[in-house]
């Protein structure tokens, strides 16, 4: 039988109290990180980022405010989901980072799917792998309980 060693701290969950400004951050982490994914992806292909804003629509303009909620919801969703895990599960964090792992796999099939170039199609998945980073790394680091 072998047994996982999580590095870096520890399993317990910080208290709601902590975890919820905590969750802030790792949503204005994420939303930083996509600004400037954002900022970079109009200087490097010299324009707008476009995609279907609606199924079946034309690519247009995406608005800044869009990246942004796009960034935010995930990222307090997601300590949503690690404060029911610390509340519910004894192996909280090793839950949160297999299912948030597993959600940003399946978050990068969406912009492969578009009718956008190859080099939107990486920056839009630039900014789902920069979320995720951002969201988990801030959670997993500032949401957990010493000892």
């Amino acid at each position: 039988m072998t047994t996982a060693v999580l590095i870096g701290g520890s399993e317990k969950v910080a208290a709601m109290s902590k975890l919820w400004w905590v969750g802030l951050v790792a949503a204005a982490a994420a939303c930083v990180t996509n600004a400037i994914v954002y900022a970079l992806t109009q200087v490097a292909l010299g324009g707008p980022v476009v995609m279907p804003l609606q199924p079946g629509t034309t690519p247009t303009a995406m608005p800044f405010l869009t990246v942004m909620l796009a960034s935010a919801i995930p990222a307090l969703g997601a300590t949503l989901l690690l404060a029911a895990l610390g509340k519910f599960t004894g192996r909280p964090v090793t839950i949160f980072l297999a299912v948030s792992v597993a959600f940003l796999l399946l978050s990068l099939g969406g912009p492969l799917t578009l009718p956008i170039s190859g080099g939107m199609q990486f920056a839009l998945e630039l900014m789902h792998v920069g979320a995720a980073v951002s969201t988990v790394g801030v959670l997993v680091t500032l949401g957990r309980r010493s000892g």
